[in-house]
């Protein structure tokens, strides 16, 4: 879009320059060749009908370019939405671990802790891990016991937390969801301004073609009347 505008900007000022050009000489020539009078009146003419048409691509591109503002702001509220939604998910799945933790009974720690300060950052990236699913929650679990805190690594016989699980499926859709919704606010956003701008050199070039456009018509009516 960003390049039919422009080379329609620079298409339709070539136009009016070349045609404007033309008039001038056409003027200079209309005391000796009464012949240059009709064709200095059709070049105006043709300038008036170039001026309305790029009015009219402005009035098109100004539309388009709303349509476009107003799509950016669906897509900005879908994206926030989106967000909400991935927090809403992420407290469900927070919630759903520390229910887990509290709800297991507490288990003897085998093997020397690790430091709190280290612990505790080793369980973070198990944590981020785990809501990945690069790790399952026998394994998080056995992380957060070497780490000093947490639950106990299950039993043999003991199986994940379903609800758990669950909840961290849903963590990750709503997040995978939020990104796709977010990139597609960012190119509508994007698409909106490129049209704002073409919208606003079309107007502008509009504005000039017009006054061209009345120039013409007064230099044309001028050499009638002094013949």
């Amino acid at each position: 879009m960003v390049g039919v505008g422009i080379w329609g900007l620079l298409i339709a000022s070539c136009l009016v320059l070349l045609a404007l050009l033309a008039l001038a000489a056409l003027a200079a020539r209309t005391a000796e060749h009464p012949a240059d009078r009709r064709a200095l009146r059709a070049e105006a003419d043709e300038l008036a009908a170039e001026a309305q048409a790029i009015a009219a691509a402005a009035d098109t591109a100004r539309t388009a370019a709303d349509q476009l503002r107003d799509r950016a702001a669906a897509a900005e509220q879908a994206r926030d939405d989106a967000w909400q939604r991935q927090e809403t998910a992420g407290r469900a799945y927070q919630q759903a671990l520390l229910a887990d933790q509290e709800d297991r009974p507490a288990a003897v720690v085998t093997g020397a802790p690790l430091p709190a300060e280290h612990g505790r950052d080793v369980s973070r990236a198990a944590l981020t891990a785990y809501r990945r699913g690069d790790i399952s929650v026998q394994q998080l679990r056995a992380v957060w016991r070497r780490a000093g805190g947490g639950p106990p690594a299950p039993t043999a016989g003991d199986r994940p937390d379903r609800a758990v699980d669950r909840h961290r499926v849903r963590d990750q859709a709503a997040r995978r969801e939020y990104d796709v919704v977010a990139a597609a606010a960012r190119r509508a956003a994007e698409a909106a301004y490129v049209a704002e701008l073409s919208a606003a050199a079309l107007a502008e070039e509009a504005s000039a073609a017009a006054v061209d456009a009345e120039e013409a018509r007064y230099v044309a009516d001028r050499a009638e009347r002094s013949h």
